[in-house]
């Protein structure tokens, strides 16, 4: 038997991290980095969490998908150690060749046909808004289209266009206006009532039979913003026809397509972009981020097609960081080291290995209503049981509390509060992956008879007030 990779010597929090954890809701704002766990970090290397107390823990949330070659991959660290004397500066007013490059490389990958230009900015949220602004300022039209389920962001834009939990909303009532949400392709919880395969594209005709002939005619409406996969949303898989017949209906009503790859960008599906396991669609704008800064600088991009970047004024859209060289710099290195290590095939033999291994928890755990996934992301929803799918949220929030307590960290959440999601780095091992799985199967067990994990520390943290 191989000796574990995680390691708990104090249960968490232990007495370092109950010090500063005491500090921290004394003087730091925790809902602007939603705290799931009070863990707080000594380094983290690879798939490896090491805490203040010396716990040892697989992290299979990755800085929400950020860190998606693994913590301090040594690789982007080289990059930032070789070349920050350099490049430690803004770009405006003034432009550096590794800005150039980057978007160079960028317009070469890009998914669909035709020239392509770039827009570099910081943040997802950023790249949201202005794929959300300059759409509506390229067609003249004051609405748009998105999805219940779906997560672009935090600034304004951004978050008007975004479907996702009612925090999001409660208490900012005063959004962008002319947003339409239409259910997305989530066969699990068809809004329409249809089961299983039979789902099919019921919520893509209400768009086109319903919401394009009231509420939101196509001469009003500049685009339609949707992920390939909803992964905030608890890994949501649409129908394979799904997506091909919502770009249709976008390109037969005028309306522009934004693919929003945040989540599902640059490899984590097993194909460089979520869009390529959907031959034929052509997306006018692709929203990049997370993945794409390695978890270590702020970087976003929006790839768009020449006639529209064409259209953006000088000034009307900047920031003081957009384009920073050395965030680009690492961009790059993040985009060559997929193309270098062979990740993409490696994320889809892999992704093959967790989703079979998930599945066979399925069989044996009847919590598990389904399992979906596409490449290193997979999403486990908790049913009380199938006839009603009532939502098992506490127990979801016990088993990821449990699973802390042994040595594995995921994220937890979707539109009931009720999915477990795993996405480990792309240079995850087959000893990791069992580890992981083998630490939730147990934990599981243990919610399941009754045993769970004590939260005897403030609500401020997600893991003892739960989503709501």
């Amino acid at each position: 038997m191989m000796p574990t990779i995680s390691k708990i010597t104090f249960a968490p929090p232990g007495p370092r991290a109950r010090k500063l954890m005491q500090r921290e809701i004394e003087q730091f704002h925790q809902p602007s980095i939603d705290r799931l766990y009070p863990i707080f970090t000594k380094r983290v290397q690879g798939a490896i969490i090491e805490d203040v107390d010396g716990n040892r823990y697989l992290d299979f949330a990755i800085g929400s998908g950020s860190m998606s070659l693994g913590g301090a991959n040594p690789e982007l660290v080289k990059v930032v150690k070789e070349r920050v004397e350099e490049l430690a500066h803004a770009s405006y007013p003034s432009m550096n060749e590794v800005v150039i490059e980057f978007a160079e490389k960028l317009t070469a990958i890009a998914p669909g046909r035709g020239k392509k230009m770039v827009a570099i900015l910081s943040t997802g949220s950023e790249a949201g808004d202005f794929a959300f602004r300059v759409s509506r300022g390229f067609k003249q039209r004051p609405q748009f289209l998105s999805f219940f389920g779906g997560h672009h962001g935090f600034s304004l834009g951004a978050l008007a266009v975004s479907g996702h939990y009612a925090a999001m909303f409660r208490k900012h009532p005063h959004l962008v206006p002319g947003i339409t949400h239409i259910p997305y392709g989530y066969s699990f919880r068809c809004q329409f009532r249809h089961q299983g395969n039979s789902c099919g594209v019921s919520c893509a005709n209400y768009l086109q039979e319903t919401v394009l002939t009231t509420v939101s005619p196509p001469e009003n409406t500049a685009g339609l913003i949707v992920e390939p996969i909803q992964g905030p949303a608890g890994i949501i898989v649409p129908p394979p026809e799904w997506l091909q017949r919502i770009y249709k209906i976008c390109k037969e009503n005028d309306i522009l397509y934004v693919n929003d790859e945040v989540f599902t960008g640059l490899g984590r599906t097993g194909k460089m972009f979520g869009i390529e396991h959907n031959p034929g669609i052509d997306p006018d704008m692709t929203i990049l981020g997370k993945t794409l800064g390695g978890g270590m600088l702020p970087m976003s991009a929006v790839i768009m097609k020449k006639e529209i970047a064409e259209t953006v004024e000088p000034g009307a859209t900047s920031s003081t960081l957009h384009g920073y060289p050395l965030g680009a710099a690492v961009a790059l290195r993040v985009i060559e080291v997929i193309e270098e290590f062979g990740l993409l095939e490696k994320n889809r033999e892999n992704g093959e290995y967790m989703l079979k291994r998930c599945l066979e928890l399925q069989e044996k755990h009847p919590w598990i209503g389904e399992v979906r996934g596409k490449g290193l992301m997979v999403g486990l929803e908790f049913v009380k049981d199938l006839a009603t799918k009532e939502p098992l949220r506490k127990q979801v929030r016990d088993i990821s509390w449990r699973c802390v307590h042994k040595g594995l960290i995921f994220e937890w959440f979707g539109l009931k509060g009720n999915v477990i999601k795993l996405y480990p780095n792309y240079f995850v091992s087959r000893q990791e992956i069992d580890e992981g799985l083998d630490i939730l199967d147990a934990s599981i067990t243990d919610v399941e008879r009754g045993k769970t994990s004590p939260t005897d520390f403030p609500a401020t943290y997600v893991v003892s007030a739960g989503w709501t």
